[in-house]
């Protein structure tokens, strides 16, 4: 029995992940339990790309920080905030990787000064408990939201600068 079905393309194949992982670290919960589903589809987008050694890289970047864990990065946060984390923190973990491999499509990206300018201010200014109202005032709108538009629920707001290597600012709310 013949078929006429036909498969879909690498770059097709691509495009799809990078959609359904902008997906995932936006609404994580939606997709899975911890971080199944990011980690899946980051799995499968460096097989695609041929860079499988890439996570492992990550890992050991993490490792080396102090931030590695046997159980993946939700045991990482559980030792770190024995308190409880949300699905938002780990998707903020993915959400930086993503932004350096050049998968994330940010909502909105910080021109380097600016960015530069949060990033000298974030560490004063945080030391007090904020709200997601006080951010958004203080810094404009996120390039990246990690949970639901409510300010009821908790949420993480990325916020980064046109250079991937770096780092994101993440307000865990």
């Amino acid at each position: 029995m013949s078929s006429t079905r036909s498969l879909a393309g690498a770059d097709e194949i691509h495009a799809y992940l990078v959609e359904q992982l902008n997906s995932a670290l936006r609404r994580p919960g939606m997709f899975s339990q911890r971080d199944v589903a990011l980690w899946m589809l980051v799995d499968h987008l460096l097989f695609v790309e041929c860079r499988p050694e890439a996570w492992a890289e990550e890992q050991r970047s993490w490792t080396s920080r102090g931030a590695g864990s046997s159980t993946g990065l939700g045991g990482m946060f559980e030792e770190l905030m024995p308190g409880g984390y949300d699905q938002h923190c780990v998707a903020s973990v993915y959400a930086e990787f993503a932004h350096r491999l050049g998968w994330l499509r940010p909502d909105r990206v910080l021109p380097a000064d600016e960015h530069q300018a949060l990033r000298t201010s974030v560490r004063p200014w945080a030391q007090k408990d904020r709200s997601w109202a006080d951010v958004i005032s203080e810094f404009g709108p996120p390039s990246i939201l990690c949970g639901g538009a409510s300010p009821l629920y908790s949420k993480t707001l990325g916020y980064l600068g046109e250079d991937p290597t770096e780092p994101t600012v993440f307000f865990h709310l």
